[in-house]
Formats: C-alpha cells, structure tokens, sequence
C-alpha cells in the first residue's frame, strides 16, 4: 500500500514532521506516546518499527545526543 504525504517545518528549529494519512493510521494504529524507532536502510528508503521499550539520550558532549535502543 503506498500512500503520499509531504515533510513540513517543525515547531523546533532543526525538526521536520511527517504526516501519517488516514488510510496508513487505521492499518498501523498508533497511540499517543507510543516508542517507535525510524531505520534509514538507505536515502531512499526509511523504516518505521514500533518498540515496546523507551529510548534513553546519553549526552557525549553538549553539542550531539546518542539514542540507545535496549
């Protein structure tokens, strides 16, 4: 099933949001607050999976964050 949908400006300097359409929500439901992780297999292709376990940020210097998935 492929769907289009268009990247905006996020309300933070530096972010962009991508909207999820109708179509593509009531197959994937998701919920508020929901742990997802974003893949990049390629610059082309961008994948989607969801997690059951939440994120920890581990600063390494003030200028850039790591994300660990456990």
């Amino acid at each position: 099933m492929g769907k289009a949908s268009k990247i905006k400006a996020g309300r933070e300097q530096g972010q962009l949001q991508i909207e999820v359409p109708a179509t593509v929500a009531r197959k994937m439901p998701f919920k508020i607050d929901e742990n997802v992780e974003w893949i990049v297999v390629d610059p082309d292709i961008v994948v989607l999976v969801r997690t059951d376990e939440p994120y920890v940020a581990v600063k390494k210097n003030p200028t850039s964050a790591t994300r660990l998935f456990w």
